[in-house]
Protein backbone atom coordinates (compact mmCIF):
# COMPACT_ATOMS: atom_id res chain seq x y z
CA UNK A 1 0.00 0.00 0.00
CA UNK A 2 1.36 3.37 -0.76
CA UNK A 3 1.35 5.68 2.23
CA UNK A 4 0.06 9.34 1.45
CA UNK A 5 2.30 12.35 2.98
CA UNK A 6 1.06 13.89 5.99
CA UNK A 7 -0.17 17.50 5.44
CA UNK A 8 -0.57 20.55 7.15
CA UNK A 9 -4.39 21.14 9.03
CA UNK A 10 -3.77 24.49 7.67
CA UNK A 11 -3.90 23.14 3.81
CA UNK A 12 -6.66 20.83 4.94
CA UNK A 13 -9.36 23.83 5.99
CA UNK A 14 -8.25 25.77 3.06
CA UNK A 15 -9.06 22.53 1.27
CA UNK A 16 -12.61 22.26 2.64
CA UNK A 17 -13.71 25.95 2.45
CA UNK A 18 -12.96 25.69 -0.83
CA UNK A 19 -15.86 23.20 -1.86
CA UNK A 20 -17.89 24.06 0.45
CA UNK A 21 -18.97 27.39 -1.38
CA UNK A 22 -21.67 30.21 -1.39
CA UNK A 23 -24.68 27.50 -0.44
CA UNK A 24 -23.67 25.90 2.34
CA UNK A 25 -26.83 26.84 4.92
CA UNK A 26 -27.07 25.85 8.18
CA UNK A 27 -29.95 23.56 9.99
CA UNK A 28 -32.15 25.01 12.55
CA UNK A 29 -30.92 22.20 14.57
CA UNK A 30 -27.40 20.18 14.37
CA UNK A 31 -26.39 16.72 14.34
CA UNK A 32 -24.45 15.81 17.74
CA UNK A 33 -21.16 14.70 16.64
CA UNK A 34 -18.42 14.70 18.98
CA UNK A 35 -14.78 12.81 19.73
CA UNK A 36 -13.52 13.19 16.44
CA UNK A 37 -10.15 11.48 15.87
CA UNK A 38 -8.46 12.75 12.96
CA UNK A 39 -4.71 11.28 12.94
CA UNK A 40 -4.54 10.94 8.97
CA UNK A 41 -5.15 12.63 5.20
CA UNK A 42 -8.10 11.01 4.75
CA UNK A 43 -11.12 12.22 6.44
CA UNK A 44 -14.62 11.00 6.88
CA UNK A 45 -16.99 13.94 5.27
CA UNK A 46 -20.21 12.47 4.89
CA UNK A 47 -22.34 9.73 6.17
CA UNK A 48 -26.31 8.36 5.99
CA UNK A 49 -27.00 6.23 9.16
CA UNK A 50 -30.82 7.04 8.44
CA UNK A 51 -31.56 6.50 4.96
CA UNK A 52 -34.74 6.68 3.23
CA UNK A 53 -35.30 3.78 0.76
CA UNK A 54 -31.57 3.39 0.29
CA UNK A 55 -28.37 1.62 1.93
CA UNK A 56 -26.57 3.43 4.38
CA UNK A 57 -23.35 4.79 2.63
CA UNK A 58 -19.78 6.51 4.59
CA UNK A 59 -18.02 9.06 2.13
CA UNK A 60 -14.58 9.56 2.78
CA UNK A 61 -12.08 12.21 1.43
CA UNK A 62 -8.60 11.82 -0.15
CA UNK A 63 -7.30 15.01 1.17
CA UNK A 64 -3.48 14.46 -0.18
CA UNK A 65 -1.66 14.42 -3.95
CA UNK A 66 -1.47 10.55 -4.16
CA UNK A 67 -3.79 8.15 -5.11
CA UNK A 68 -5.14 6.31 -2.03
CA UNK A 69 -5.91 2.19 -2.48
CA UNK A 70 -8.02 1.57 0.15
CA UNK A 71 -8.82 -2.16 -0.21
CA UNK A 72 -8.39 -3.69 2.78
CA UNK A 73 -9.72 -1.04 5.02
CA UNK A 74 -12.97 -1.51 7.06
CA UNK A 75 -15.64 0.88 8.29
CA UNK A 76 -16.80 0.25 11.69
CA UNK A 77 -19.67 1.26 14.19
CA UNK A 78 -18.89 1.20 17.93
CA UNK A 79 -19.13 -2.35 18.22
CA UNK A 80 -16.26 -4.90 16.62
CA UNK A 81 -18.66 -5.13 13.57
CA UNK A 82 -16.80 -3.94 10.29
CA UNK A 83 -17.39 -3.27 6.75
CA UNK A 84 -15.05 -3.78 3.83
CA UNK A 85 -13.78 -1.01 2.00
CA UNK A 86 -12.73 -2.07 -1.70
CA UNK A 87 -12.20 1.31 -3.66
CA UNK A 88 -9.27 3.69 -5.24
CA UNK A 89 -9.53 7.23 -4.30
CA UNK A 90 -7.76 10.12 -7.10
CA UNK A 91 -6.58 12.75 -4.94
CA UNK A 92 -8.01 15.66 -3.37
CA UNK A 93 -11.27 13.53 -4.20
CA UNK A 94 -14.40 11.30 -2.98
CA UNK A 95 -14.91 8.24 -2.81
CA UNK A 96 -18.24 6.21 -0.99
CA UNK A 97 -18.33 3.61 0.23
CA UNK A 98 -21.78 1.42 0.38
CA UNK A 99 -22.19 -0.36 3.44
CA UNK A 100 -25.02 -2.89 1.95
CA UNK A 101 -27.38 -3.04 4.55
CA UNK A 102 -29.33 -0.20 6.29
CA UNK A 103 -29.47 -1.44 9.79
CA UNK A 104 -25.56 -1.36 10.01
CA UNK A 105 -25.49 1.97 12.17
CA UNK A 106 -28.15 2.84 14.59
CA UNK A 107 -30.71 5.73 13.96
CA UNK A 108 -32.30 5.84 17.76
CA UNK A 109 -29.69 6.71 19.81
CA UNK A 110 -26.92 7.36 17.92
CA UNK A 111 -23.45 5.26 17.41
CA UNK A 112 -19.69 5.55 15.81
CA UNK A 113 -18.42 6.14 12.76
CA UNK A 114 -15.04 4.87 12.37
CA UNK A 115 -12.13 4.29 9.38
CA UNK A 116 -10.36 1.15 9.96
CA UNK A 117 -6.81 1.06 7.78
CA UNK A 118 -5.62 -2.87 6.76
CA UNK A 119 -3.68 -3.04 10.07
CA UNK A 120 -6.52 -2.23 12.34
CA UNK A 121 -5.48 0.86 12.99
CA UNK A 122 -8.52 3.24 13.57
CA UNK A 123 -7.36 5.90 10.74
CA UNK A 124 -10.37 8.72 11.63
CA UNK A 125 -13.25 8.45 14.13
CA UNK A 126 -16.29 10.51 15.16
CA UNK A 127 -19.67 9.45 17.58
CA UNK A 128 -23.12 10.88 16.82
CA UNK A 129 -25.87 11.33 19.27
CA UNK A 130 -28.42 11.80 16.64
CA UNK A 131 -30.46 11.49 13.42
CA UNK A 132 -32.55 12.92 10.51
CA UNK A 133 -34.78 10.52 8.24
CA UNK A 134 -33.25 10.92 4.76
CA UNK A 135 -31.44 13.23 6.08
CA UNK A 136 -27.00 12.91 5.63
CA UNK A 137 -24.60 14.04 8.36
CA UNK A 138 -22.05 16.51 6.34
CA UNK A 139 -19.14 18.41 7.17
CA UNK A 140 -19.20 21.78 6.52
CA UNK A 141 -16.35 24.23 7.37
CA UNK A 142 -15.48 22.36 10.67
CA UNK A 143 -19.49 22.09 11.30
CA UNK A 144 -21.36 18.64 11.03
CA UNK A 145 -25.24 19.43 10.26
CA UNK A 146 -28.02 17.66 8.71
CA UNK A 147 -28.14 17.99 5.00
CA UNK A 148 -29.81 16.43 1.54
CA UNK A 149 -27.03 13.99 0.73
CA UNK A 150 -24.43 15.08 -1.54
CA UNK A 151 -22.88 11.82 -1.90
CA UNK A 152 -19.62 11.49 -3.69
CA UNK A 153 -19.63 14.99 -4.64
CA UNK A 154 -18.64 18.47 -3.29
CA UNK A 155 -20.98 19.67 -0.32
CA UNK A 156 -23.35 22.22 -1.66
CA UNK A 157 -25.66 22.03 1.71
CA UNK A 158 -28.70 23.09 1.79
CA UNK A 159 -30.69 24.56 4.83
CA UNK A 160 -33.04 21.81 6.46
CA UNK A 161 -35.54 23.94 7.98
CA UNK A 162 -38.10 22.60 9.96
CA UNK A 163 -41.23 22.01 8.41
CA UNK A 164 -43.36 24.43 9.77
CA UNK A 165 -40.79 27.43 8.91
CA UNK A 166 -40.28 25.73 5.46
CA UNK A 167 -44.62 25.63 4.39
CA UNK A 168 -44.15 29.38 6.01
CA UNK A 169 -41.55 30.07 3.61
CA UNK A 170 -43.18 28.89 0.70
CA UNK A 171 -46.76 30.41 1.07
CA UNK A 172 -47.78 32.70 -1.58
CA UNK A 173 -47.90 36.49 -1.35
CA UNK A 174 -51.20 37.80 -1.35
CA UNK A 175 -52.57 41.32 -1.47
CA UNK A 176 -54.00 42.86 2.17
CA UNK A 177 -56.89 45.41 2.73
CA UNK A 178 -59.26 43.36 0.67
CA UNK A 179 -62.68 44.13 2.42
CA UNK A 180 -65.77 42.64 3.26
CA UNK A 181 -68.39 46.30 2.82
CA UNK A 182 -71.70 45.08 2.30
CA UNK A 183 -73.82 41.48 1.93
CA UNK A 184 -77.35 41.17 1.46
CA UNK A 185 -78.31 37.70 3.01
CA UNK A 186 -82.49 38.19 3.01
CA UNK A 187 -82.96 39.25 -0.72
CA UNK A 188 -86.73 40.01 -2.33
CA UNK A 189 -88.23 37.19 -4.00
CA UNK A 190 -86.32 37.12 -7.78
CA UNK A 191 -83.12 38.30 -6.03
CA UNK A 192 -80.31 36.68 -4.89
CA UNK A 193 -77.83 36.58 -2.08
CA UNK A 194 -74.27 37.96 -2.55
CA UNK A 195 -71.21 39.35 -0.79
CA UNK A 196 -69.82 42.91 -1.89
CA UNK A 197 -65.72 43.31 -1.64
CA UNK A 198 -63.87 46.40 -1.36
CA UNK A 199 -59.72 46.84 -3.01
CA UNK A 200 -58.55 49.62 -0.49
CA UNK A 201 -54.95 49.45 -2.15
CA UNK A 202 -53.39 51.96 -4.22
CA UNK A 203 -52.90 49.17 -6.64
CA UNK A 204 -54.93 46.61 -8.89
CA UNK A 205 -55.65 43.32 -6.78
CA UNK A 206 -55.52 40.01 -8.49
CA UNK A 207 -57.97 37.79 -6.56
CA UNK A 208 -56.93 33.97 -8.18
CA UNK A 209 -58.99 31.18 -6.29
CA UNK A 210 -60.09 32.87 -3.24
CA UNK A 211 -63.59 32.07 -1.58
CA UNK A 212 -66.52 33.56 -0.01
CA UNK A 213 -67.92 31.36 2.69
CA UNK A 214 -69.97 31.99 5.46
CA UNK A 215 -69.79 30.36 9.46
CA UNK A 216 -66.44 28.04 9.35
CA UNK A 217 -68.35 24.31 8.79
CA UNK A 218 -71.64 25.73 7.77
CA UNK A 219 -72.57 25.38 3.99
CA UNK A 220 -69.80 24.93 1.28
CA UNK A 221 -67.33 28.35 0.31
CA UNK A 222 -67.67 29.79 -3.14
CA UNK A 223 -64.33 29.74 -4.91
CA UNK A 224 -63.94 32.77 -7.65
CA UNK A 225 -61.35 34.86 -9.26
CA UNK A 226 -61.28 38.54 -9.89
CA UNK A 227 -59.19 41.33 -11.11
CA UNK A 228 -60.32 44.44 -8.31
CA UNK A 229 -59.05 47.64 -9.84
CA UNK A 230 -57.78 49.95 -6.75
CA UNK A 231 -60.13 51.96 -4.44
CA UNK A 232 -63.11 49.65 -6.25
CA UNK A 233 -65.86 47.46 -5.42
CA UNK A 234 -66.63 43.87 -6.74
CA UNK A 235 -69.82 41.22 -6.24
CA UNK A 236 -69.33 38.02 -5.49
CA UNK A 237 -72.72 35.76 -5.80
CA UNK A 238 -73.04 33.56 -2.99
CA UNK A 239 -76.25 31.54 -1.56
CA UNK A 240 -75.39 30.30 1.74
CA UNK A 241 -75.58 32.96 3.77
CA UNK A 242 -78.69 32.42 6.77
CA UNK A 243 -81.41 34.53 7.36
CA UNK A 244 -81.18 34.29 11.55
CA UNK A 245 -77.86 34.94 11.59
CA UNK A 246 -74.27 33.84 10.46
CA UNK A 247 -70.55 34.88 9.35
CA UNK A 248 -69.15 36.23 6.12
CA UNK A 249 -65.98 35.52 5.78
CA UNK A 250 -63.34 36.28 2.79
CA UNK A 251 -60.56 33.84 2.84
CA UNK A 252 -57.34 33.74 0.46
CA UNK A 253 -56.14 30.09 -1.43
CA UNK A 254 -54.06 29.17 1.79
CA UNK A 255 -57.52 28.92 4.02
CA UNK A 256 -56.62 32.27 5.93
CA UNK A 257 -59.55 34.31 6.43
CA UNK A 258 -58.48 37.94 5.21
CA UNK A 259 -62.14 39.38 6.45
CA UNK A 260 -64.95 38.41 8.53
CA UNK A 261 -68.38 39.77 9.62
CA UNK A 262 -70.93 38.36 11.47
CA UNK A 263 -74.75 39.60 11.84
CA UNK A 264 -77.77 38.18 14.33
CA UNK A 265 -80.19 38.71 11.83
CA UNK A 266 -81.40 39.95 8.65
CA UNK A 267 -84.87 41.88 7.16
CA UNK A 268 -86.16 40.88 3.65
CA UNK A 269 -85.31 43.73 0.69
CA UNK A 270 -82.18 45.04 3.34
CA UNK A 271 -78.45 44.49 3.06
CA UNK A 272 -75.81 44.90 5.30
CA UNK A 273 -73.44 47.82 4.82
CA UNK A 274 -70.46 49.24 5.98
CA UNK A 275 -70.27 52.84 6.04
CA UNK A 276 -67.62 55.00 8.24
CA UNK A 277 -66.57 51.82 9.78
CA UNK A 278 -70.20 50.81 11.41
CA UNK A 279 -72.01 48.36 9.74
CA UNK A 280 -76.10 49.13 9.45
CA UNK A 281 -79.19 47.53 7.40
CA UNK A 282 -79.98 49.42 4.25
CA UNK A 283 -83.09 49.42 2.15
CA UNK A 284 -80.45 51.55 -0.76
CA UNK A 285 -78.39 48.22 -1.77
CA UNK A 286 -75.02 48.79 -3.78
CA UNK A 287 -73.40 46.17 -4.87
CA UNK A 288 -70.57 47.09 -6.71
CA UNK A 289 -70.69 50.95 -5.48
CA UNK A 290 -70.14 52.98 -2.60
CA UNK A 291 -72.37 51.95 0.20
CA UNK A 292 -75.78 54.14 0.96
CA UNK A 293 -77.68 54.24 4.66
CA UNK A 294 -81.26 54.53 3.65
CA UNK A 295 -83.75 53.39 6.20
CA UNK A 296 -88.07 53.45 5.65
CA UNK A 297 -88.30 55.25 9.51
CA UNK A 298 -87.55 58.75 7.51
CA UNK A 299 -90.19 58.64 5.29
CA UNK A 300 -92.57 57.15 7.72
CA UNK A 301 -91.97 60.10 10.08
CA UNK A 302 -92.37 62.41 7.47
CA UNK A 303 -95.77 61.12 6.87
CA UNK A 304 -96.60 60.69 10.40
CA UNK A 305 -95.99 64.82 10.76
CA UNK A 306 -98.26 65.14 7.66
CA UNK A 307 -101.00 63.35 9.44
CA UNK A 308 -100.84 65.45 12.47
CA UNK A 309 -100.75 68.27 10.41
CA UNK A 310 -103.67 66.94 8.33
CA UNK A 311 -105.71 66.33 11.72
CA UNK A 312 -105.01 69.26 13.74
CA UNK A 313 -106.42 71.27 10.90
CA UNK A 314 -109.65 68.98 10.52
CA UNK A 315 -109.93 69.04 14.05
CA UNK A 316 -109.89 73.23 14.43
CA UNK A 317 -112.39 72.79 11.32
CA UNK A 318 -116.51 72.28 11.87
CA UNK A 319 -118.87 70.90 9.94
CA UNK A 320 -120.93 73.44 7.33
CA UNK A 321 -124.11 74.53 8.72
CA UNK A 322 -126.16 73.63 5.66
CA UNK A 323 -125.88 72.71 2.45
CA UNK A 324 -127.06 73.44 -0.99
CA UNK A 325 -130.18 71.21 -1.60
CA UNK A 326 -129.94 69.62 -5.19
CA UNK A 327 -132.23 66.50 -4.71
CA UNK A 328 -131.59 62.85 -3.35
CA UNK A 329 -127.84 63.07 -3.19
CA UNK A 330 -125.26 61.84 -0.77
CA UNK A 331 -124.73 63.58 2.40
CA UNK A 332 -122.16 63.11 4.51
CA UNK A 333 -122.89 61.77 8.42
CA UNK A 334 -119.89 61.87 9.73
CA UNK A 335 -116.51 63.99 9.17
CA UNK A 336 -112.71 62.41 9.32
CA UNK A 337 -109.79 62.38 7.33
CA UNK A 338 -106.80 60.58 8.55
CA UNK A 339 -104.34 60.38 6.23
CA UNK A 340 -102.68 61.60 2.77
CA UNK A 341 -103.62 59.90 -0.26
CA UNK A 342 -100.87 59.05 -2.75
CA UNK A 343 -98.95 61.95 -4.53
CA UNK A 344 -101.14 61.80 -7.48
CA UNK A 345 -104.16 62.34 -5.71
CA UNK A 346 -102.41 65.36 -4.58
CA UNK A 347 -105.63 67.55 -4.91
CA UNK A 348 -107.54 65.17 -1.86
CA UNK A 349 -107.03 64.14 0.91
CA UNK A 350 -107.94 60.42 1.96
CA UNK A 351 -111.37 59.84 3.95
CA UNK A 352 -110.84 56.73 6.41
CA UNK A 353 -113.91 55.44 8.82
CA UNK A 354 -115.51 58.17 7.07
CA UNK A 355 -119.94 57.13 7.23
CA UNK A 356 -121.10 58.17 4.21
CA UNK A 357 -125.25 57.65 4.29
CA UNK A 358 -128.23 58.51 1.93
CA UNK A 359 -130.11 61.90 2.02
CA UNK A 360 -131.25 64.75 0.47
CA UNK A 361 -127.78 66.99 0.76
CA UNK A 362 -125.00 67.42 -1.04
CA UNK A 363 -122.30 65.44 0.22
CA UNK A 364 -119.08 67.90 0.74
CA UNK A 365 -115.00 66.50 0.50
CA UNK A 366 -112.10 68.35 1.38
CA UNK A 367 -108.91 69.96 -0.44
CA UNK A 368 -106.14 70.90 1.21
CA UNK A 369 -107.77 74.08 2.11
CA UNK A 370 -110.82 72.05 3.42
CA UNK A 371 -112.70 73.91 0.70
CA UNK A 372 -116.49 72.94 -0.13
CA UNK A 373 -116.96 71.65 -3.47
CA UNK A 374 -120.31 71.56 -5.34
CA UNK A 375 -121.15 68.38 -7.07
CA UNK A 376 -122.05 70.52 -10.17
CA UNK A 377 -118.68 70.87 -11.19
CA UNK A 378 -116.62 68.24 -12.78
CA UNK A 379 -113.81 68.15 -9.97
CA UNK A 380 -116.80 67.51 -7.74
CA UNK A 381 -118.07 64.89 -9.46
CA UNK A 382 -114.32 63.17 -9.67
CA UNK A 383 -114.12 63.94 -5.87
CA UNK A 384 -117.73 61.95 -5.52
CA UNK A 385 -116.45 58.69 -6.83
CA UNK A 386 -112.75 58.97 -5.38
CA UNK A 387 -114.75 59.47 -2.03
CA UNK A 388 -116.97 56.50 -2.95
CA UNK A 389 -114.31 54.23 -4.00
CA UNK A 390 -112.70 54.65 -0.70
CA UNK A 391 -115.69 53.15 1.20
CA UNK A 392 -115.19 50.08 -0.29
CA UNK A 393 -111.72 49.68 0.22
Amino acid sequence: MVKAKLCPVLIFNFLLLSFCLSQNLYSAEDPQVTNVVDNNNIIITEFMPNPEGENEWVEVFNNSELTLNLVGWHIGDNTTSLKDINITIDPNSYGVVDLKTNRFLNNDDGDSVRLVDSNGDEIYSLKYENSEKGLSIALVNGNWIFSNPTKGEKNFVEEVIEEEQKEEEEKESYPDNILITEFFACPNSGDSEWIELYNENDFKASLVGWKVDDVDGGSSPKIFSADIDKKSYYKVEYSGLNNSGDEVRLLNPDGDVVDNATYGGCLKGFSHALSKGIWSLTLSTTPGEENIIALPQEEEEKDDSLDKETDKKIEDQSPPESFEEVGEVLGISSFKIERALPQKFGFLKEVRDQKLSYGNYKGVVLEKEAKKVPLTTVGGFATFFIALTLLFI
